[in-house]
């Protein structure tokens, strides 16, 4: 779909809405959290290349959902390890 998207529909800009992690909370963990955003993050940089990118953190992208620990976004535990590979994403694009 990114391919598709990237390729054919050919953006100047793309919205990334975040809640990339599943809604199945009873079974998720800091852990699996911290894959499956980073993966995402993966899959979003390697299929828009080409769009200015705008994204959001979801209320799921963090972890334990649904709550921020601290007073902000960065201060929760997951984002701090998550942004790593997500800071890259906002680098100006020729």
């Amino acid at each position: 779909m990114l391919k598709f998207i990237n390729d054919e529909i050919k953006p100047d800009v793309a919205l990334w809405g975040g809640d990339s992690i599943p809604h199945n909370m009873d079974t998720i963990s800091f852990d699996s959290n911290l894959d499956t955003v980073v993966r995402a993050t993966e899959l979003v940089k390697d299929g828009i290349k080409d769009a200015k990118l705008y994204a959001t953190v979801g209320n799921h992208d963090t972890y334990p959902q649904d709550k921020w620990v601290g007073t902000s976004p960065g201060d929760n535990p997951l984002l701090q390890k998550w942004k790593k590979s997500w800071m890259p994403l906002f680098t100006e694009k020729e």
